[in-house]
């Protein structure tokens, strides 16, 4: 796992530095996170506002789990990180987790050499419009969708040791992020009954 959080911390080397992402939708994933913190903080409602354009779910198509995740990070820095520098930093572990949760679901799958592989195969995939993979990922911005199938990666790999006799423990687990990936996308509505 040490080797998929190199890769990963490689491929981030910009972001690592401190510079926040700024091309495509990463601009608007950056002002949405914004207006979150300042309308959760002043106004104690975050679901809806014209803002965004009617608000999740009336007529966009990102819920604000990844904007929780930017914020989590800024509040666990209390306040030593800017807002620009605490998405740089979120950014860079969802990419990480991302690779993990690969990892994850091909280490319980089969082992860890598979798990490896197929993580760093994973994160170092071009992808293409629409396709995933970096080009979609983290050149465009959709990272939020990649955020929510992150968690639902680790809920499959969970689901699978609990219907082999897990714990509690991993039911709890496999319910979080289940919590975390509909809260991040809606494409979970989709995959997470099947």
């Amino acid at each position: 796992m040490a080797l998929v959080c190199l890769v990963g911390s490689l491929m981030m080397g910009e972001i690592l530095g401190g510079e926040r992402p700024v091309s495509h939708d990463h601009t608007v994933h950056y002002f949405q996170t914004w207006l979150l913190k300042e309308r959760f903080w002043q106004d104690g409602w975050f679901f809806w506002s014209n803002l965004w354009f009617a608000g999740y779910p009336a007529n966009y198509t990102y819920p604000v789990g990844a904007y929780f995740w930017v914020l989590l990070v800024h509040g666990l820095t209390l306040g030593t990180l800017t807002l620009s520098g605490a998405y740089a930093v979120a950014f860079w572990l969802f990419f990480v987790l991302h690779g993990v949760s690969v990892y994850v679901l091909g280490r319980l799958a089969s082992n860890r050499v598979v798990g490896l592989m197929a993580a760093v195969l994973y994160l170092v995939d071009r992808g293409a419009s629409s396709a995933g993979g970096w080009f979609w990922t983290v050149d465009i911005g959709t990272w939020p969708i990649a955020f929510s199938i992150a968690w639902s990666t680790i809920a499959t790999a969970l689901l699978a040791r609990i219907l082999e006799g897990g714990t509690k423990r991993d039911v709890v687990w496999c319910a979080a992020c289940v919590g975390m990936a509909l809260l991040s996308h809606p494409l979970q509505l989709v995959y997470l009954p099947i």
